[in-house]
């Protein structure tokens, strides 16, 4: 757009936004204006960095120690700035929704006021046209002019509280008394609509809906949240690495659901990663639960199983008939006459007491690989009708030549594939979804490992 209505230079400024990175390493763009007078932006190296030149070329700039790299996760800034000081003095307070940012300042110059009234500014991009924003943002708010100390509680608690957007108003101007002259609110195709008093935007490409928003909180957040007890805050740490690497991947969006057992409580273990569904419960009697914790952990049958509730056909949003997945990784090494995870039509058992890997996706009947170490992550994988593969430790096995029948309504159980058969592995994790490929598999064996001795699971 052209300069904002009402526009002036001023030493101050506010801003706030909620964003979802969904690639890392590239400059992503908040606000930019002509001449980069004004930039706000996660640089390449993934760094959050806020730079303001003067109408005499003067500079400030603050940049992030910690990193934001690709992720689930929506996540929220905010930082308010007065520059109106000697070089070395001036002030600028910046948080995100875990708290204070670190960082450094370059500030060698004289007070100065920002050079706002540019000719034109823009939002997810530089100026001119680039460094566009590869991701989602909502209720971006940018106030040159006005000033809020954020390192005030009460007053950050005007854009975010319990880690949920607050209401800033129709118009923006709850928090600060008065409109900024940038308020973006609305979702595409109308995200230029500006609810501030600057004046519109003009839409460049096609933006589109976000599949969520800062509302719904983030996905691995609302994951942790569901646990009784809270993860220690290295455990959480791996949970979240685990979880932001499989996003990078691209496996995490294919998945429909799965289960961390090893975690640091029995309830923890049961929860379905990937929504509030799907909680594991017990078939007949209770099943030996351990922490994987600093040691050995998962589940081991003891005359049970844990029925998932998931039944492909009913509840597949990406698993269903020709791209499926089911993994799991087991603990034990010896061979089994039972089967350890699925139904009679989509089932695996990474060993055999004949030294095979057998298992079914949809098939009219089962397949078999040569196979003589039961421990270690094991899948199955359908891509086309026609064929299907076993995967060990994520590496591809021969292509099994079984065309593809139908799905099941019919749950998938754990630790076993009916309430008559059950497992005697040790199993600590188990996921289910659409087809991953052998990109998808290697990456999921590498995150689970690097999950695995993050927590000391041995």
């Amino acid at each position: 757009m052209t300069d904002f209505t009402g526009n002036a230079d001023a030493y101050t400024g506010t801003f706030s936004c909620w964003f979802r990175r969904d690639s890392a390493g590239t400059t992503d763009t908040f606000i930019g204006s002509e001449g980069n007078t004004v930039r706000i932006r996660i640089q390449a190296a993934n760094t959050l960095n806020f730079s303001f030149i003067g109408p005499a070329a003067e500079t400030f700039q603050f940049t992030s120690t910690g990193t934001y790299l690709s992720s689930p996760l929506w996540r929220w800034i905010g930082a308010s700035w007065n520059l109106n000081a000697i070089a070395g003095a001036k002030v600028i307070h910046i948080y995100d929704d875990a708290g204070v940012i670190a960082g450094s300042k370059t500030d060698a110059s004289a007070a100065f006021m920002v050079d706002y009234t540019r000719t034109s500014h823009a939002v997810a991009s530089a100026v001119p046209v680039g460094s566009t924003f590869n991701g989602c943002l909502s209720e971006l708010f940018f106030a040159p002019g006005q000033f809020i100390d954020l390192s005030v509680l009460a007053n950050r608690e005007k854009f975010i509280i319990a880690g949920k957007p607050v209401s800033l108003g129709a118009d923006g101007s709850t928090p600060l008394g008065s409109t900024p002259l940038v308020y973006l609110k609305n979702p595409a195709p109308t995200a230029g609509v500006n609810s501030g008093s600057g004046g519109d935007f003009t839409i460049m490409g096609s933006p589109a809906v976000a599949s969520n928003g800062p509302s719904d909180r983030s996905l691995i957040q609302q994951y942790l949240d569901r646990m009784t007890t809270p993860p220690s805050a290295p455990v959480q740490t791996a949970i979240t690495n685990f979880l932001n690497g499989l996003w990078t991947d691209g496996v995490y969006q294919k998945l429909d659901a799965a289960w961390l057992m090893n975690l640091h409580t029995e309830q923890a273990s049961r929860l379905n990663i990937i929504n509030s569904n799907h909680t594991l419960t017990n078939v007949g009697a209770a099943p030996t639960w351990v922490s994987g914790v600093g040691g050995a952990g998962g589940f081991t049958a003891a005359g049970a199983q844990l029925s998932t509730g998931f039944g492909v056909s009913t509840h597949g949003r990406n698993m269903v008939q020709d791209s499926a997945h089911l993994s799991l990784r087991s603990w034990t090494s010896a061979g089994s006459t039972i089967s350890d995870v699925g139904i009679g039509l989509i089932f695996l058992n990474p060993r055999t007491t004949g030294d095979q890997i057998v298992g079914r996706c949809f098939g009219a009947a089962n397949d078999t690989e040569a196979n003589t170490d039961g421990a270690g992550l094991f899948a199955l994988d359908r891509s086309d009708p026609a064929t299907f593969k076993f995967y060990k430790t994520g590496l591809p096995q021969t292509v099994e030549n079984e065309v593809s029948v139908s799905t099941t309504a019919t749950e998938l159980y754990v630790l076993g594939v009916n309430a008559g058969s059950v497992s005697t592995r040790r199993q600590s994790f188990v996921s289910f979804g659409g087809s991953l490929g052998d990109a998808g598999h290697a990456a999921l064996n590498t995150r689970l490992l690097a999950f695995e001795a993050a927590i000391g699971a041995t």
